[in-house]
């Protein structure tokens, strides 16, 4: 926790919330293809924090881990995450925050979600795929990303996905993030004025490559 409040200080939000999340995640940028355990959890540097109050710092890292979830599983969904996730003050769509790569036995299969939102009653239960242009191509890696989808979808789930070219494109990112809305029974609207030019900012930022942070 300490050695996070000393980083932050030279650290814009947006370095510091993928900080954040790579702490927390089950990969290393250097080698993020080999899951490795995460070096520690969101509710963990929660609990350290409260024991730094009035430090330089903790309350601002405090606030920023209201938008960080654990056990993201490369730096891409890291990246969507934060675009779902972050506030509109921050260029993000502030969506309500869920969980990363969630563990879920549907009729005793078990499958995981890169981005799983939280139940809306009436609605069901939404989720992310992110598809990256590497490992959903081929006519092997969609039969088996339609598979998986049709698993959730049959145990009750609404599953979204979300493309590389959509994560680096304005126009089609909202349209993606408009349809999550939409399933979250959410309106997603335009950003104006200073939140349009956070989002622009944003987006530039998710589109930066990701380099080892510690």
């Amino acid at each position: 926790g300490l050695a996070v409040v000393l980083m932050s200080t030279k650290m814009s939000d947006y370095l510091l919330v993928r900080l954040l999340y790579e702490l927390c995640a089950i990969y290393r940028v250097e080698s993020y293809r080999h899951k490795s355990p995460a070096l520690t959890t969101v509710k963990r540097l929660k609990e350290e924090l409260n024991l730094l109050s009035g430090i330089r710092g903790t309350e601002r890292v405090q606030a920023l881990l209201d938008y960080v979830a654990d056990c993201s599983r490369s730096p891409r969904e890291t990246d969507l995450a934060m675009l779902a996730w972050l506030p509109h003050r921050m260029g993000g769509y502030g969506l309500p925050l869920g969980t990363m790569n969630k563990t879920c036995r549907l009729r005793g299969v078990v499958r995981r979600c890169d981005l799983l939102f939280p139940k809306v009653e009436g609605l069901p239960r939404v989720g992310v795929e992110y598809e990256s242009d590497e490992e959903h191509s081929g006519d092997e890696n969609i039969s088996s990303d339609s598979a998986r989808r049709k698993v959730f979808e049959n145990n009750g789930y609404r599953i979204v996905t979300f493309t590389n070219g959509e994560l680096k494109s304005a126009v089609l990112s909202f349209e993606a993030m408009r349809n999550i809305g939409t399933c979250l029974g959410l309106r997603v609207r335009r950003p104006r004025g200073y939140n349009a030019k956070m989002r622009d900012a944003l987006l530039a930022f998710v589109n930066t490559e990701h380099v080892p942070l510690f």
